[in-house]
């Protein structure tokens, strides 16, 4: 008789998802950490959207009056009267607020028709340069002027988040401050994540002397106090800017990372013994 062989029946194994997988439906399961990530996310869009210029690029420029309620908080301000007649009603100060004699001496040659001669200040000393300035003045205080009447004349009562003492928008404001603060924060966590992952990498692979060295090195920084090293570190770099707060702030903050991924590592390497 011949043998027949019953046909072999390859079970279709799964394959398993991977880790990045597993996280992301963990992190999907989860309705806080997904508007969590969504506030990210638009955190992010607005810093691409400030940066490229699309949003927030005129933060800078005076587009309401001094103080300008919010829209919402209009109704109970009262608005400002930005008219000539209302400048020479006394809101503004006087020109010169340091001479208390000069609107004495104005009144007086006002009512004597004796006024001062051309090129004399108020006190009838000669100005040499009184004819240098008047020119001057007339170029480039014209222009100057009208600019500024138009500026003034065009500026808003109100806005949706209110402005500033120079007419600035606090919206704009605030989000291109947010730019700031967001590249500062990233950078500085990311350069602070890659110093501790490398350092207690090192030091619990190798061991021995190389763990002693991170070790002494890690106490070192843990010992002073956060301030005394901030200024230390500020001192010794001796710059102003954002890559110097970067700098800081990664120098300071890696040891956490440094002290678990150590004993990630040293946890591996005793399993390996056992």
């Amino acid at each position: 008789m011949m043998s027949q062989t019953a046909p072999v029946i390859e079970s279709a194994v799964p394959n398993s998802p991977g880790l990045w997988r597993l996280a992301w439906r963990r992190l999907c399961r989860d309705k806080l950490a997904m508007f969590a990530l969504g506030v990210v996310g638009l955190y992010i869009l607005t810093l691409l959207l400030s940066s490229s210029g699309l949003l927030a690029a005129d933060w800078n420029r005076e587009i309401a009056v001094n103080y300008a309620p919010p829209t919402f908080a209009a109704g109970r301000v009262e608005q400002q009267d930005l008219s000539p007649d209302a400048k020479r009603q006394g809101e503004l100060p006087p020109e010169n607020p340091l001479d208390p004699l000069k609107e004495v001496l104005r009144r007086l040659r006002a009512q004597s028709g004796n006024g001062a001669a051309r090129g004399d200040n108020e006190y009838g000393v000669a100005d040499p340069l009184a004819k240098d300035l008047e020119a001057i003045r007339a170029e480039m205080g014209k222009d100057a002027n009208a600019a500024g009447e138009s500026d003034t004349m065009a500026r808003r009562a109100t806005l949706p988040f209110g402005a500033d003492k120079w007419g600035h928008d606090i919206i704009k404001k605030t989000i291109k401050g947010s730019e700031t603060s967001i590249v500062v924060g990233l950078a500085a966590a990311l350069l602070a994540t890659s110093l501790g992952t490398l350092f207690g990498a090192l030091a619990g692979y190798f061991g021995r002397a190389v763990d002693d060295f991170f070790n002494w090195f890690y106490s070192v920084f843990t010992a002073v106090p956060n301030l005394l090293l901030i200024m230390a570190i500020a001192a010794v770099l001796q710059r102003k800017g954002v890559t110097t707060i970067v700098l800081i702030l990664a120098l300071t903050g890696w040891t956490g990372t440094f002290r678990l991924m150590r004993a990630e590592y040293m946890k591996h390497k005793a399993r390996e013994y056992v």
